[in-house]
C-alpha cells in the first residue's frame, strides 16, 4: 500500500512539474536579458525575478523584482534589485501592473489565433499573430506565436516564458531606441538558453 501511494504521489508531482513549465507565473522564475545599444559602450544586463505574492484590486499577483549592471553611453549603469510591479496569469493572458500604474496591463495573450490582432502601447498601432508553432525544450511543448507589426518586425511569444527581449518587453510596449534586446536565459528547473528562438 505504502509502493503505490508512493507512485502516486510521484506522479502527481511530475505532472504539476510538467504543467508548471507551461505557466508563465511561478515563484522564483528568472529572466536574463542583454540589451546591446547602437555603440559598443552601450551594453545593459538586466535581471528580473518573481518573489513573493501580493494582492492587489482583489487579484492574487506575484510580485516582480528588476536589477540592471552594465554600461549606457560609456555611463555605469549598477541599480540594486528593486520592485517594479506585479504579474499574474489568468488562463493564457497574462496581466502586468509596472510600479506607479493604476491598472493592470495585457501583457501577453498566448490564446491568440493567426489573424488576430493586439493592441501596442502609447503608439496607436497594433500586433498581427501571423504564425503559431510549437519548439520542445528540455523534454517541454511550447506554444510559439509570431507577432508582426510590419513585415520587417516579428516578435515571437513563447507560452510560459515571454518574448525573445524579455519578460516585461512584449516587443510592443517600449524596447530601447537604437538598440536591441536579446533575451538570453530563463531559468525554472531548465536551462532554457536561445533554444525558443
Amino acid at each position: 500500500m505504502k509502493q503505490v501511494l508512493f507512485v502516486l504521489g510521484l506522479l502527481v508531482v511530475t505532472s504539476m512539474w510538467a504543467q508548471d513549465g507551461q505557466k508563465l507565473v511561478v515563484e522564483g522564475k528568472t529572466w536574463l536579458v542583454h540589451s546591446v545599444g547602437p555603440a559598443p559602450d552601450c551594453s545593459v544586463m538586466v535581471t528580473q525575478i518573481l518573489l513573493g505574492d501580493t494582492v492587489l484590486g482583489g487579484v492574487i499577483c506575484m510580485k516582480l523584482y528588476e536589477k540592471s549592471e552594465g554600461t549606457d553611453w560609456g555611463m555605469p549603469i549598477n541599480e540594486p534589485c528593486r520592485y517594479i510591479g506585479a504579474i499574474y496569469e489568468k488562463g493564457q493572458k497574462v496581466y502586468y501592473k509596472p510600479m506607479g500604474k493604476v491598472e493592470f496591463e495585457l501583457l501577453y495573450d498566448f490564446g491568440l489565433q493567426t489573424g488576430s490582432v493586439f493592441p501596442t502601447y502609447g503608439d496607436g498601432a497594433e500586433f498581427k499573430m501571423t504564425g503559431k508553432d510549437e519548439v520542445v525544450q528540455g523534454g517541454v511543448t511550447y506554444a510559439r506565436q509570431y507577432m508582426s507589426v510590419d513585415v520587417l518586425t516579428v516578435f515571437k511569444w513563447v507560452e510560459g516564458v515571454g518574448s525573445e527581449v524579455g519578460l516585461t518587453h512584449n516587443g510592443a510596449n517600449g524596447l530601447i531606441s537604437g538598440g536591441s534586446s536579446y533575451f538570453l536565459y530563463m531559468a525554472r528547473r531548465a536551462d532554457l538558453r536561445y533554444g525558443l528562438w
